[in-house]
């Protein structure tokens, strides 16, 4: 049995022998031989000792180092030597380890070599997708520039086509200038009263009567205004045409860039934003638009010339129809807009006393809450102070209060649920009031503008005039 801490190779286990004969020991006990050890943390124990007395008899070492071993085993290996010896490996794990590391190494090389190939091969191909790209861009530019020089061609055309009839119309309007002129007074009122009339606010920017009659009184000057329509068709042309000479000026500016020109550069995220506004389609079709809106025009205007004669006395009848018939629907819509504007100022005048009377509920509400609170404190100090007692005296007996301060508590939140309630009625009665507020200014402001517009309309030509003579 070998004791912990002690080894029994060890040479102070008993006296160094001769290696020729050995030598009888002096009779000794194990007690006096070997001493305890004893574990950390265990108390001793002396019941583990044997209770009879052996002879201790020297015997020769056997060992070479010539210590003495009493139970003759080998010797107990030493722990550092022990450690050294499972720390080594064997000639299989070196082997294996040189394989891992070159078959690694190996594949690394051939991921590298890999690499090397598919970026060559990748430059390649992207030279030849840029250079083809560029080669696309250039005949896409081309075709783009033949293009603009075509709608170019057809925009000046139109262009001296209209702007002919343009004069030939402005040799007609002299024969009607002072038709014209005296129609002029008529267009103006009925401009300004569409003008007005747009001031309306909210609700009663309606499309009424008045509305159609006065678009319907401006539609019967239009013919003796033609020239403006003209204008607008010429200044479309116009306007197109200069677009057309930008952009051709532009592609061609970009048709001749090249890679080694000096005004190219670096516009990071320029290809992420997307300014365009048409497509190919609708870009062909705005400018068949305005040629055919200039053509329209052209057809328009020459009727005209033909017809201006014929249409005066017509024009000038219709126009006093017009006249008396706006008059009537504006004063018909200024009842109507007064009617309107007396009833919401008597249903204002109720919810004005609605709310009234709802500011004095919540009032007395609030004073009921407030007058609550005093209560609720006594009861809550009382049942607090109770809480106080000693021993056998916290008893739950009548005085407890707990029901007391739940019926005070509840009442509290009933009144403040009510007063919720009132204070939310309020504010319904105030957005109610604020409505009606907004719609009655909004009736006073149509109504003023109705008015303004009646009295612009107080004078009209005669028929005389309105056919040409002075």
């Amino acid at each position: 049995m070998e004791f912990l801490g002690t080894t029994q190779l060890a040479s102070y286990c008993g006296p160094k022998k001769s290696c020729l004969l050995p030598d009888i020991a002096p009779t000794t006990t194990t007690k006096d031989t070997y001493q305890a050890y004893y574990l950390p943390g265990y108390r001793q124990l002396s019941t583990w000792r044997p209770g009879l007395l052996h002879k201790v008899v020297s015997v020769p070492p056997n060992d070479d180092n010539g210590q003495f071993n009493p139970s003759g085993r080998p010797p107990t290996v030493l722990p550092a030597l022990r450690s050294s010896l499972h720390a080594r490996y064997s000639t299989r794990d070196w082997h294996h380890a040189n394989m891992v590391q070159l078959k690694g190494s190996e594949v690394s090389r051939y991921c590298a070599g890999r690499m090397n190939v598919d970026s060559v091969r990748l430059m390649q191909d992207k030279d030849q997708l840029t250079y083809q790209m560029q080669e696309d861009s250039r005949r896409n530019l081309i075709e783009r520039i033949s293009n603009i020089a075509y709608w170019r061609s057809e925009l000046m055309y139109e262009l001296e086509c209209l702007l002919k009839e343009n004069q030939a119309l402005e040799t007609t309007k002299k024969r009607l200038e002072c038709a014209v002129d005296e129609l002029q007074g008529p267009l103006k009122v009925a401009l300004e009263c569409l003008y007005h009339r747009e001031k309306r606010k909210g609700i009663d920017l309606v499309h009424d009567d008045v509305e159609k009659n006065l678009i319907k009184l401006s539609t019967y000057l239009v013919p003796f205004l033609l020239h403006s329509i003209n204008r607008d068709a010429q200044h479309a042309l116009e306007q197109d045409l200069s677009d057309k000479n930008s952009a051709h000026f532009i592609d061609e500016k970009c048709f001749n860039l090249r890679n080694t020109s000096d005004s190219i550069n670096f516009y990071y995220g320029v290809e992420k934003a997307d300014k365009t506004v048409s497509v190919p389609a609708t870009w062909a079709k705005f400018s068949e638009d305005n040629i055919r809106y200039s053509q329209h025009a052209r057809a328009n205007s020459v009727k005209l010339r033909e017809d201006a004669e014929v249409a005066l006395e017509s024009a000038s009848e219709e126009m006093w129809n017009q006249f008396i018939s706006t008059n009537l629907a504006f004063n018909k819509r200024i009842a109507e807009v007064a009617d309107a504007k007396n009833k919401l100022q008597a249903q204002l005048a109720r919810v004005l006393q609605e709310i009234f009377q709802t500011e004095d509920t919540i009032m007395l509400l609030e004073r009921s809450i407030k007058a609550k609170e005093y209560p609720l404190k006594v009861a809550q100090t009382r049942l607090e102070g109770r809480t106080k007692r000693p021993n056998i005296e916290l008893c739950r007996d009548a005085p407890q209060l707990v029901t007391e301060v739940y019926t005070i508590d509840d009442t509290i939140q009933t009144l403040k649920q009510h007063l919720q309630e009132a204070r939310d009625t309020l504010h319904m009665l105030m957005v109610n009031k604020s409505n009606l507020e907004h719609d009655i200014a909004v009736k006073a402001n149509s109504l003023y503008i109705d008015k303004k517009c009646m009295d612009m309309r107080k004078v009209f030509p005669s028929t005389p005039r309105l056919i040409g003579y002075t």
